[in-house]
């Protein structure tokens, strides 16, 4: 059985075609799934807030209450229930039943950008630990373990 020279064209058109729209589109797809970096942990940036439509998948329903809708430069690294971010923004925002805590270790998916020192003292914001350098916030939590291990 032979294939004429049109119908070869068509059947290698089509998984072309399927291919340039992923390039088109595909970013925006598969935003959401994050880079697998070296440890099995997914890392995710985002230039500003609005541009995290994805968030439900790593926060449950939407990013935490204290991250302000002005944050830029958010990056996010998590792995099962353990979850790092860190964000800039002009001022920090202590949402409604966040508490002082004392800063004790460092996340288990704490990427290269989380810093060496943390101060003593930070927030406690339901599961989320977090504290600011300079404009920078950072933030983690290791899921119920870790608000357990707080209490």
């Amino acid at each position: 059985m032979s294939m004429d020279t049109k119908s070869t064209g068509y059947l290698l058109a089509a998984p072309l075609a399927g291919l340039a729209l992923l390039a088109l589109t595909g970013c925006a797809s598969f935003a959401g799934l994050g880079a697998i970096v070296g440890d099995g942990a997914r890392e995710q940036h985002y230039a500003e807030y609005r541009d995290t439509p994805y968030w439900s998948d790593q926060f449950e329903t939407s990013p935490p209450a204290f991250v302000p809708e002005d944050a830029t430069g958010i990056r996010i690294r998590y792995a099962d229930d353990a979850k790092a971010m860190r964000y800039d923004a002009a001022e920090e925002t202590v949402a409604e039943g966040c508490e002082p805590t004392a800063i004790e270790g460092r996340p288990s998916v704490g990427g290269a950008w989380w810093p060496e020192l943390s101060p003593a003292e930070g927030l406690r914001c339901g599961d989320w630990t977090s504290f600011r350098i300079g404009g920078t916030t950072y933030a983690w939590t290791e899921g119920a373990a870790h608000s357990e291990a707080l209490d």
